[in-house]
């Protein structure tokens, strides 16, 4: 199952096309019964509903999957393919999505308020508009045009991180950290900064901004 993602990963990249990888049935069964299913081909089932707290969904591949409103609590998705997933309103909170493919994925309204997100492959598409991600850890990451509109990013640490053309127009950021990163045409309407590090930041004018620094460091 991992060869026919990693298959339609190079497809896509090549090409700008997918193979279309129908989901299991034994792992539908399987996912629907028990809940962990590691290495499993969900792709294009429809999971609404099911409780996959705690699930070891390592390396699976979700191509297309509903997802949405599933709570995932705590579950491993460390190297999961969720390219093209609903997961719009599922419970992510303290979920691992280390090495995750993320490329075109609805998190809109997800709750990944203490997910380990290291590492996960992004793409312009992804959407986590109003999102709860306050306190992830987003750092050195590209997160180039990613609309993050009305999302949570409280406490979030996105140092030196590149947001150019990103959306976060009404964003919660207060108190986030992002000291180094790049902001150029990035959307801060109607932004929340309060309290956020912006220190050698470069802004959506251009302008390095020096709000948060003491003297000449960071805070």
């Amino acid at each position: 199952m991992k060869s026919k993602a990693i298959l339609s990963a190079l497809l896509l990249a090549l090409t700008g096309t997918t193979i279309s990888i129908a989901a299991d049935p034994d792992h539908v069964r399987q996912i629907r019964r028990a809940g962990d299913c590691e290495g499993c081909d969900l792709s294009g089932a429809d999971l609404k509903g099911v409780n996959l707290a705690g699930a070891n969904l390592r390396s699976g591949t979700f191509e297309g999957t509903n997802l949405s409103g599933v709570n995932l609590t705590r579950a491993n998705l460390t190297g999961a393919n969720l390219r093209n997933a609903n997961l719009s309103a599922a419970n992510l909170a303290g979920a691992n999505l280390v090495e995750a493919i993320l490329s075109n994925t609805n998190l809109s309204g997800a709750n990944l308020a203490g997910a380990r997100i290291r590492d996960a492959f992004w793409s312009h598409e992804t959407n986590l508009s109003g999102a709860n991600l306050r306190g992830v850890n987003l750092n050195n990451k590209g997160l180039l045009y990613i609309n993050f509109s009305r999302a949570n990013l409280s406490g979030a640490n996105l140092s030196n991180t590149r947001l150019n053309g990103a959306n976060l127009s009404k964003a919660n950021l207060t108190s986030a950290n992002l000291s180094g990163s790049i902001l150029f045409r990035a959307n801060l309407s109607g932004a929340n900064l309060q309290g956020a590090n912006l220190c050698r930041a470069t802004m959506p004018d251009g302008r390095i901004s020096q709000q948060g620094c003491v003297g000449n460091r960071r805070r």
